[in-house]
């Protein structure tokens, strides 16, 4: 989680999890200023409805779309607190999103840890909330 510990340099990653029938997910990760987005959607596999997944990508893709374009309005308008960074996961595993000082803390971690455990896989409402949470500010 290199984007929570400590402020790096931007970057984009598109990947694809699994291999014929054990095809899982589609993973995106965007990392652009106060932006760290990680997105796992499930993909592909055997036992997937291809038109129901494909629908689900598409939802996801264009909810992150809004995401980072109220990220960038509100970094350019200067209404984002300078030193944040809006943390956004949504994974097979659990979903989040909390804004995090650019170089978090141990206690940050395993509060995100926690948000993790504690949820399923919201896409794409887990998205619109933080896009709600990025107008507001």
């Amino acid at each position: 989680m290199e984007a929570v510990k400590q402020d790096i340099e931007d970057y984009v990653l598109l990947a694809h999890a699994g291999h014929g029938v054990n095809s899982y997910a589609i993973h995106v990760f965007v990392v652009h200023g106060p932006l760290a987005l990680f997105l796992q959607v499930p993909w592909g596999g055997v036992y997937m409805d291809p038109k129901k997944s494909a629908r689900r990508l598409a939802d996801v893709f264009d909810c992150a779309g809004q995401l980072i374009t109220a990220v960038r309005e509100a970094d350019t308008t200067d209404r984002l607190e300078p030193g944040k960074r809006l943390f956004v996961m949504v994974s097979l595993g659990g979903s989040t999103w909390r804004w995090l000082d650019r170089q978090a803390t141990g206690s940050d971690l395993e509060n995100l840890r926690h948000d993790l455990r504690a949820s399923g896989n919201k896409a794409p409402a887990i998205l619109q909330e933080a896009v709600r949470a990025v107008k507001g500010a």
